[in-house]
């Protein structure tokens, strides 16, 4: 139910109305109202026996592609800016410290995917967001990157954490580190070239995710000496900075398109 909602929404319904012959039961109320909740603009207006009714409040043209980005950009610093700390100190709830920011993040990749079509059925409403579908395509590509990021970004926390009473496992926590933060700048960075349309350091951050990958490898041979559980939350830990690196380069790669579809 859920995901039929969100569905619904993405296809630009402005009202949409959940509805059954028989009473809707408790746990399809709560689907419809989870959806309310972490989809933006969208309230319960009507409810009766047999059905709920939803709209969609939120006016597209106040909220552009470009400032929902940035926001999803902001987001995920700061919950990457948390998984770093993880490796100095402890957090006490992990869970809680992350997952209001990453609803929010998924709240507003669903907004710009909506944006995007909407762009795509209706040519007077791109023009008053001033992009064509070529360029809104890669704002989409772009948040789809950064909301994938946000959840590597909890998965690193985590596993980080389940490290923190090995011993052996502090042995390499440092360079773990290291990769982490380094994993970090360059997907700041490559957003960076995004917004400044930056081919040539695009193609730079593209050949630094190179050699990460390559610097990542042998840590992750390093890593084969550990022993029991702490083997597998390095692998898991390594894993996730390895995405986020990769999604930089996927990020720069997208900053060149955009270059040439704002020129076109």
């Amino acid at each position: 139910m859920f995901r039929g909602i969100v569905a619904a929404y993405l296809a630009g319904f402005a009202i949409i109305v959940v509805k059954s012959k028989k009473p809707l039961g408790a746990s399809v109320r709560r689907a419809v109202r989870h959806a309310a909740k972490r989809i933006i603009g969208l309230e319960v207006v009507e409810e009766d026996p047999n059905s709920v009714s939803l709209q969609d409040f939120l006016d597209p043209k106040e909220f552009h592609i470009d400032k929902g980005l940035r926001r999803m950009q902001a987001l995920t610093r700061a919950m990457q800016d948390d998984a770093l700390r993880a490796f100095r100190e402890e957090i006490e709830d992990i869970e809680g410290t992350f997952s209001e920011r990453d609803d929010e993040v998924d709240r507003l990749y669903w907004m710009i995917n909506k944006q995007y079509h909407a762009i795509l059925r209706d040519p007077s409403y791109a023009q008053k967001m001033g992009l064509n579908a070529s360029q809104a395509l890669n704002y989409l590509m772009t948040a789809r990157l950064i909301e994938r990021t946000a959840d590597h970004a909890q998965r690193i926390a985590e596993n980080v954490a389940a490290l923190r009473t090995d011993e052996i496992a502090t042995k390499i926590e440092s360079k773990i580190e290291k990769h982490a933060r380094k994993a970090v700048q360059l997907f700041a960075d490559s957003l960076a070239t995004f917004h400044k349309q930056d081919a040539e350091a695009a193609n730079k951050i593209i050949e630094e995710a190179k050699a990460f990958r390559n610097s990542q490898d042998s840590l992750t041979r390093e890593s084969l000496s550990l022993a029991g559980e702490s083997i597998l939350h390095v692998a898991l830990a390594l894993e996730s900075i390895g995405r986020t690196a990769a999604y930089a380069a996927a990020v720069a790669e997208t900053a060149i398109n955009h270059r040439v579809a704002m020129t076109a």
